[in-house]
């Protein structure tokens, strides 16, 4: 199992949010302590080199796979060799990423 955060500001577009991917199911604490407990806290946190806070976060999305992300990336962008997904997109498709945002809040 892989887990992925995104994470849209007012100033990321739909299409560019940040995005930590493939962190394995074994760093489940680094998800709770390091991201998602200091945004149920209203506390500054880094996340991909951003110090984010809840108040400028418009989206924040727990999302889980069985494969790494890659996977996904060469499966859908291979499929449709005329239009290339993004990385929001590939991350949208329910088949293969299953939100799991309240399952993590309820570990807090």
């Amino acid at each position: 199992m892989y887990y992925h955060v995104l994470i849209e500001t007012p100033k990321s577009k739909k299409e560019d949010p940040i995005v930590r991917r493939d962190i394995k199911d074994t760093d489940k604490d680094t998800i709770i302590n390091d991201i998602l407990r200091p945004y149920y806290q209203e506390k500054e946190f880094d996340f991909k080199g951003y110090t984010l806070k809840k108040v400028i976060i418009s989206r924040f999305q727990i999302l889980a796979s069985e494969e790494l992300f890659d996977y996904y990336n060469k499966l859908e962008n291979n499929q449709n060799s005329l239009e290339v997904f993004s990385e929001a997109d590939i991350l949208s498709n329910e088949n293969n990423f299953e939100d799991v945002t309240n399952d993590f809040r309820k570990l807090l």
